[in-house]
């Protein structure tokens, strides 16, 4: 069974520098049977807060969560992870 990773990526699919991450992700994942999930928050706080809860509180949450601090949100978020 693969290894499973959210990425909350900060801002939206068309930003250049984080497309270009997400891209690099990607194909590391594949390269390394990891199943990457990547949730797009498109800039705006209280949308990055709600999906990082709702991706901690799955009952099968993933094992590896991946963010941004953007507006302390690892703060809020890792200490229920």
């Amino acid at each position: 069974m693969p290894l499973t990773v959210a990425f909350l990526n900060p801002a939206d699919p068309s930003d250049a520098f984080f497309a270009t991450l997400v891209s690099f992700m990607r194909r590391a994942a594949e390269n390394l049977d990891v199943e990457l999930e990547v949730v797009d928050c498109y800039r705006d706080g209280k949308v990055m807060r709600e999906k990082a809860r709702a991706l901690v509180a799955r009952p099968e949450a993933p094992e590896y969560l991946l963010l941004v601090n953007e507006e302390g949100l690892a703060v809020e978020v890792l200490p229920p992870a």
